[in-house]
């Protein structure tokens, strides 16, 4: 299959693809830009097309569709498979780094809203520092989110908090740190001598915190990528409410693809999708009839 090579590119093997371009903007964008359930069920299309079919990256042009054959490049040679089972793994492959990517960033969506709904709560709590709760919650609001890995395959794959500044105030840190901050200013008002040496270990103690809150925030900001992230709504709930398990993607007519190939396959794509969520369905109706069955007896 040399016609099928291009010899000014060295080509990787299938499953050892190049993937340091994708961002997590391209991700979301894949997400955003659902608004049917149509839409939502062509999303392997595009992820493929964006790892395997990239006019920039012909370095992963190791997939063919011709002639009802599938051509994969092993590294070495083209192996010549099933058309339709190939589909079938690039179809589950695809879906599971979607959603993969969809359940981990809704993770932190739910943090970051967490965080910024305690305004009224830490409001009430210490109105004297109204100005301090603010400027660390904006610090929140703008935070954009990253996802990393971006690509995984496992969709119960988790993401890491503790390093990040939702995972910072998603615990006690703030309750701590106003605590010491009205203990502060409470202190620094009194005229009792014995209240100095507490006053200096509490304003250590902030010193401590800052200093913590620091380092996660100037880490997140070297980990951030270069790009700009686009920002997006908060109130991201409605997407999932598109399709139950969503594998969220969109195949945008201006996202085309030099490579006509894949592109006359899209609609198979898509139906081996929909076949895939109606399985699903009568997998969980006969789980369900099953339970019945079984409490009846």
């Amino acid at each position: 299959m040399t016609e099928l090579n291009n010899n000014s590119v060295k080509l990787n093997a299938f499953g050892t693809e190049n993937l340091e371009y994708i961002k997590n903007s391209d991700m979301d964008e894949i997400i955003d830009n659902v608004k049917s359930y149509d839409e939502a069920c062509s999303t392997p299309s595009q992820l493929v097309r964006l790892i395997h079919f990239h006019p920039e990256h012909p370095e992963n042009h190791n997939l063919k569709l011709k002639d009802g054959s599938a051509y994969i490049y092993n590294g070495d040679k083209w192996d010549i498979r099933d058309k339709e089972q190939s589909i079938n793994i690039l179809v589950d492959k695809a879906f599971n780094m979607i959603v993969s990517y969809y359940n981990r960033r809704k993770k932190l969506y739910r943090e970051k809203n967490k965080i910024i709904t305690k305004q009224k709560e830490l409001y009430e709590q210490y109105p004297e520092l109204k100005d301090e709760i603010y400027k660390k919650l904006k610090i929140v609001e703008e935070a954009p989110i990253v996802i990393e890995p971006i690509l995984s395959n496992n969709i119960n794959d988790d993401i890491e908090l503790k390093d990040s500044i939702f995972g910072l105030y998603s615990n006690d840190f703030l309750q701590e740190y106003f605590d010491a901050r009205n203990k502060e200013i409470e202190l620094s008002k009194s005229e009792n001598e014995g209240d100095v040496e507490e006053l200096e270990m509490i304003r250590e103690k902030i010193n401590m915190l800052d200093k913590e809150e620091e380092k996660v925030i100037y880490s997140s900001s070297e980990d951030r990528n270069s790009e700009e992230e686009q920002q997006i709504n908060i109130e991201e709930d409605s997407i999932l409410n598109i399709v139950e398990d969503t594998i969220i993607n969109n195949t945008s007519s201006n996202n085309t693809s030099s490579n006509n190939d894949v592109i006359s396959d899209n609609n198979v794509i898509v139906n081996k999708v929909k076949k895939r969520k109606k399985r699903k369905k009568k997998d969980k109706k006969e789980k369900t009839s099953n339970k019945t069955t079984s409490k009846s007896k």
